[in-house]
């Protein structure tokens, strides 16, 4: 599917993409963790990689099963800071609600979810694929990040 750097575009797609991964098997938890990770993923290439407001495209490929989701997504918006995918180091919560950031929860997010997530920059493209898998307990390896890389999403 190719979409639009547009937020309303990104709902449509993630609308389609759920019946997609139903079609393919995917339900209850692994659904919603998926649709989580996709709508993130997607908010933040518009957001953030079409800040500039250029015009742009987003080509998303996914496939499905009962046991896992995998989706990929490719842009043309602007680099990942430092050619690598946050970290997605939970923020620091404040004591009242009335301190609570409006954002800086995506990359978490995303991580805490995946169990796989890759990350490349080629021919003026980002190129993400992540993995989401049935619940297997806490086992999620995208959590860890390369040896130093403590970067966490920015705002």
């Amino acid at each position: 599917m190719r979409l639009k750097p547009l937020l309303r575009d990104v709902r449509r797609a993630i609308e389609q993409l759920t019946e997609g991964w139903r079609g393919g098997g995917a339900s209850g938890p692994l659904l919603m963790r998926a649709e989580l990770v996709a709508a993130e993923v997607l908010t933040n290439v518009v957001e953030h990689g079409f800040a500039g407001g250029h015009d742009g495209e987003i080509e998303v490929v996914s496939h499905a099963s009962d046991k896992a989701v995998i989706l990929l997504v490719r842009d043309n918006g602007g680099p990942m800071p430092g050619g690598a995918a946050p970290c997605g180091l939970a923020p620091e919560i404040p004591e009242t609600t009335e301190e609570l950031p409006e954002g800086g929860f995506g990359w978490y997010l995303i991580r805490s979810l995946t169990h796989r997530l890759d990350y490349c920059r080629r021919d003026g493209c980002n190129c993400l694929c992540v993995e989401i898998r049935e619940e297997d307990g806490n086992d999620r390896p995208a959590r860890r990040c390369a040896a130093g890389d403590v970067r966490a999403e920015p705002g």
